[in-house]
């Protein structure tokens, strides 16, 4: 089994995945998560939280009866699987309670098919291989945070196309799993080379795939920015040099520009910090995850034009220190 990025607890459980790295375990229930991953330190997570996954591998409950209720797909990275918060925390269960609070009978369905750690690499070959098989009304994709990491001496597209090439019969094999990777890890010391995860040029070309794959399949896509802690206030002004990821932030603000695609903006959102909500450097508690929800409805009738408008009362007087 794999080691699941930011999320030890889950290393025994999360398998390896041919296409993706890895992949969540289905059929979870009020699984515990208390520690996470910091560097080379196992460290407690800002609280503890609950995890549960359905058939799917999806965080949440089972999936409603197709055809039932318009379904909106979340496809991302630990923001979106909702690290440091519980199931009915994360963004997107909470943006399906939303969407659904003014009507006697639910009509919409959010799944969180977020994956801690996943690049926006893994985001497109979920909806490639699985998500676009669930039918979704909508995708929203929160991606960016996990592209400038250096693991090893490969990207994530080249670590994958390696994985590709290991034999398929031995694949389930979980010594020959554990000596792929001691190999690999071999291979990064011994070459002291380190890859970003996923290049500024492959971000761009992968944000523009997924767009047109599911434009193609008659699908509206939505992507969501987001900032993390020293974006703003004091760590902003302390004279640090601005965090990777904001080149990554430009790159997508400039497709979704270029593209025409909705944006929700959640560094504009909360620009003139300080942010109260942030449970680390870049994960937000159910407050935030509230005020994520929030914002993506903004963007709805740009993405789903013939649905109604959701009208919210917003909660974001509670976003700064007092």
């Amino acid at each position: 089994m794999l080691h699941a990025p930011d999320m030890p607890d889950l290393q025994k459980i999360m398998p390896f995945d041919r296409d993706l790295i890895w992949a969540p375990p289905p059929n979870l229930h009020d699984f515990r998560v208390e520690t996470m991953f910091d560097g080379n330190v196992n460290t407690a997570v800002p609280q503890a939280f609950r995890v549960s996954t359905n058939s799917h591998g999806l965080r949440g409950a089972a999936l409603a009866p197709s055809g039932t209720r318009k379904r909106i797909l979340a496809v991302g990275d630990s923001t979106t699987f909702g690290l440091g918060v519980n199931d009915e925390e994360a963004w997107p269960a909470q943006l399906q309670r939303l969407l659904n609070a003014r009507s006697p009978e639910p009509h919409y369905e959010v799944l969180n098919a977020g994956v801690t750690g996943y690049t926006a690499f893994q985001c497109l070959h979920y909806l490639l291989k699985r998500g676009f098989d669930l039918a979704p009304d909508l995708v929203v994709v929160t991606s960016g945070n996990n592209g400038s990491d250096t693991w090893r001496a490969l990207s994530d597209p080249e670590e994958v196309e390696n994985i590709r090439k290991l034999d398929p019969l031995r694949w389930g094999s979980v010594g020959y799993q554990v000596l792929w990777l001691m190999r690999a890890a071999r291979r990064a010391e011994l070459s002291g080379e380190h890859k970003v995860r996923l290049s500024l040029e492959d971000y761009a070309d992968i944000l523009t795939r997924i767009h047109k794959e599911a434009q193609r399949r008659g699908i509206p896509v939505v992507y969501v920015l987001w900032p993390w802690e020293s974006q703003f206030g004091e760590a902003r002004d302390s004279g640090q040099p601005q965090h990777p990821v904001a080149d990554y932030q430009h790159v997508l603000r400039r497709t979704c520009s270029s593209r025409g695609v909705p944006l929700v903006d959640l560094e504009a959102r909360w620009r003139g910090g300080p942010v109260s909500f942030y449970l680390d450097s870049v994960h937000v508690n159910a407050a935030g995850c509230r005020d994520v929800a929030e914002a993506v409805t903004k963007v709805l009738p740009l993405a789903l034009p013939n649905q109604p408008v959701v009208e919210i009362r917003s909660s974001r007087a509670a976003r700064r220190h007092p």
